[in-house]
């Protein structure tokens, strides 16, 4: 029974995507995204731990914290996408989807960049310049964010909760934009 089960994964799960350079980059991207996410969004100050997700004096943090979040939910939809074999989207009922008001958004941006690059998935099957499209919007929108962030670690010295955490996030978030970088060079370099 177990032998049985093991098989029917192993034949649903491409676990060699996670052995190649591209899929150990995506890792990495999923444990920086979450780190950053972490640091971002949950505050701890003695025993009080809380969710802040918009900061007094700070108001660009909620846009970081939306550009982390969407770009740590592409990853994990392209990191699953992969890993399954398929595009993420395609044969998985909404109602059991994790991300059920993200789907649509996704299928929305799927549906855009379908009709400029010419492909149905969000991934499969995209020539070369769709997968740059999205990880270059994606590495836009990370400069924005580290920017923003190295900015904000000047304005909160001196601030003994704040500065450590924008100083944690900008440090994740320069990691995620040199990621992309190094995958877009792996993507250009070694795929056709």
């Amino acid at each position: 029974m177990a032998a049985a089960v093991r098989e029917r994964v192993s034949a649903m799960v491409n676990a060699e995507y996670l052995r190649t350079l591209p899929g150990l980059i995506n890792l990495v991207q999923f444990a920086l995204g979450f780190g950053a996410l972490f640091a971002s969004c949950f505050i701890w100050v003695d025993t009080n731990v809380y969710i802040q997700l918009i900061y007094a004096g700070y108001g660009w943090q909620t846009l970081i914290i939306f550009i982390l979040f969407v770009n740590w939910l592409i990853n994990i939809s392209t990191l699953l996408s992969s890993i399954l074999g398929r595009p993420i989207l395609e044969g998985w009922p909404k109602i059991r989807c994790i991300f059920a008001l993200f789907v649509n958004w996704l299928i929305n941006i799927s549906t855009l960049l379908s009709s400029i690059v010419g492909s149905p998935t969000i991934l499969e099957g995209w020539p070369k310049i769709g997968v740059l499209i999205l990880y270059g919007i994606c590495l836009l929108a990370l400069v924005l964010s580290a920017a923003l962030e190295s900015w904000y670690c000047n304005l909160s010295v001196g601030h003994a909760i704040f500065n450590p955490r924008f100083i944690t996030v900008c440090i994740f978030n320069w990691l995620l934009v040199i990621s992309y970088v190094g995958l877009l060079i792996v993507i250009l370099l070694f795929t056709q």
